[in-house]
């Protein structure tokens, strides 16, 4: 489902030509803060352009960032090859990109499944920690194309080494059990437990813990209140809830649902955050897979008044040169993206790039 854009409002022209002004001057690759979120953008929109001219605009980018990479560049899925490997994953899986995966990762993986077992991910969120490193290894497991026999056995492997290593992580009390960010708290770790949960890897140990982060986080959300940070953890719950074998009580999750529809419904938002696009659209997501008509109606005017308020900034003004990573942000936190992805699912009713974090379509 989509939002009906002027066309004449639209920021798809905007963020387009300032992405292929910028993207070149970042100096990081991840999904978080990089080049691949600002990649993955641009070949979403290649439908509406020219597509050879696109193509060639974000394949050139996309050949830069590959030859970017260096024995010096980050693991994680946030600022380096973990995240770029899930994204370049995606475009072959979604048509966009011919090349082999495998190929193109063969390289990297023998430092990425060192990272696993080196013991050095003391986080365990998607950023910076093993949750998204896990979730490189789950899209590797389900690739369009396929590795041998024996690498699939170790990224097996290494999605299990990650579980067990948030479990340590949370005995030794060193996971942030309040932290409600997709990225760096519990809801993003349940994601990718959600997704190992349903390839059925190293179970029961990780419905187990799953259940346990799920109760904390829905108990967290039931005292909170706020009402658009929360629609992330209940769009997580949610996707918990559609596994087989009931792993959290229905009943109970869809009264606090209910209750988290009823309140956002009847909200009154004086004013949009810019920075919280995301959040925006898994409040209309929830909306829609749960048919709350009143809530779809209310994320929709939450859309206009964003759009309203872009038409009355520059994007250099909005997403201003960074004198801390001597570029414009190109990355899903705080960049260009986190701004421009949430928009496209809003115009083109297109959510698909979201299986990037294990979030179902």
């Amino acid at each position: 489902m989509k939002i009906d854009i002027d066309v004449d409002r639209s920021c798809r022209h905007r963020f387009i030509n300032y992405l292929i002004l910028n993207t070149s001057f970042s100096d990081t690759i991840g999904l978080l803060n990089g080049k691949s979120a600002a990649i993955l953008y641009l070949y979403l929109n290649r439908s509406k352009f020219e597509a050879d001219w696109i193509d060639h605009i974000a394949y050139t980018h996309l050949e830069e960032m590959l030859l970017q990479t260096s024995v010096f560049t980050p693991l994680t899925f946030g600022n380096g090859l973990s995240g770029m490997g899930v994204m370049l994953e995606f475009l072959a899986s979604s048509g966009y990109l011919q090349e082999n995966v495998s190929d193109l990762l063969e390289e990297v993986e023998p430092k990425l499944l060192g990272l696993v077992y080196g013991g050095t991910l003391k986080q365990a969120g998607i950023a910076e920690g093993l949750s998204g490193l896990g979730l490189y290894f789950l899209h590797r497991i389900r690739s369009s194309s396929p590795s041998s026999p024996l690498m699939m056995l170790k990224y097996k492997e290494a999605v299990i080494a990650c579980v067990e290593q948030i479990w340590i992580l949370y005995q030794g009390g060193h996971i942030p059990v309040t932290n409600t960010s997709f990225f760096t708290g519990l809801p993003g770790i349940l994601c990718f437990l959600c997704n190992v949960t349903a390839e059925n890897i190293y179970e029961p140990e990780t419905a187990s813990l799953l259940i346990r982060f799920a109760n904390i986080l829905m108990d967290k959300l039931v005292g909170s209140g706020n009402l658009l940070p929360d629609a992330t953890g209940y769009l997580v719950l949610s996707e918990i809830a559609g596994l087989p074998g009931d792993l959290i009580n229905s009943e109970t999750f869809l009264l606090h649902l209910d209750t988290w529809f009823n309140k956002f419904e009847a909200a009154n938002f004086e004013t949009v955050d810019i920075a919280a696009p995301l959040q925006m659209l898994f409040a209309k997501k929830l909306a829609v897979r749960y048919k709350r008509a009143a809530s779809v109606t209310q994320s929709d005017k939450l859309f206009q008044q964003l759009y309203s308020n872009l038409g009355k900034r520059s994007m250099k003004e909005i997403f201003p040169f960074d004198r801390s990573v001597n570029a414009v942000r190109t990355g899903l936190e705080n960049g260009v993206p986190s701004l421009a992805l949430p928009l496209h699912s809003i115009e083109s009713g297109d959510y698909s790039w979201l299986s990037i974090f294990g979030i179902n379509n």
